[in-house]
């Protein structure tokens, strides 16, 4: 399995997809990759891996990308976007897989989940604050599992719940509702 992690992995995504075939070269029954991403930038670089893992794979490929989504103060006030750039983002880039081939794709997931963080947390003052924001989260996941595009084989949209990170507690609970 082919992972990658950090801040944003999709940022050092274009120098990776560009030695692929080294990577291939070195790895040549790999059956997985996965990275986390914000889906805030590099949509088209993450295009270009697919396309480039789609082009080495020998064995069917599952490639999982999992969306974290911070809720307004993470995303909003950090990162300078909104869940509608996030959503539009992702959407468009399974509108471009849709329209084309991948024969060595076995599957391609898109998981997202809603993520707070102990820098979050430390902000939400009271507990109504707390749950009005995992209200905020679970509404972007509502919206997202509600009108996602229609998908074809490879690909799949999968709906988790929030969860803290920074810590072993989960939260979610049954339809993607959250409780403490």
């Amino acid at each position: 399995e082919f992972q990658i992690w950090g801040q944003e992995p999709t940022l050092v995504l274009p120098y990776i997809t560009e030695h692929w075939a080294d990577w291939s070269s070195i790895l040549p029954n790999l059956e997985k990759t996965m990275f986390s991403t914000n889906a805030i930038h590099c949509v088209d670089e993450i295009y270009d891996f697919i396309i480039e893992a789609n082009k080495y794979a020998t064995t069917p490929l599952h490639m999982t990308f999992q969306i974290s989504y911070d809720g307004y103060l993470g995303t909003n006030n950090a990162r300078k976007a909104d869940a509608d750039l996030i959503k539009n983002n992702v959407m468009n880039l399974i509108t471009k897989l849709n329209q084309i081939s991948l024969p060595n794709i076995g599957e391609i997931i898109f998981s997202y989940h809603g993520v707070i963080s102990k820098e979050i947390f430390n902000n939400l003052l009271t507990i109504e604050q707390i749950e009005d924001y995992i209200k905020e989260i679970n509404t972007f996941l509502s919206d997202i599992n509600n009108n996602r595009p229609p998908v074809r084989k490879p690909i799949d949209i999968i709906i988790q719940g929030v969860r803290f990170s920074d810590s072993q507690c989960s939260i979610a609970g049954a339809n993607n509702e959250c409780c403490l």
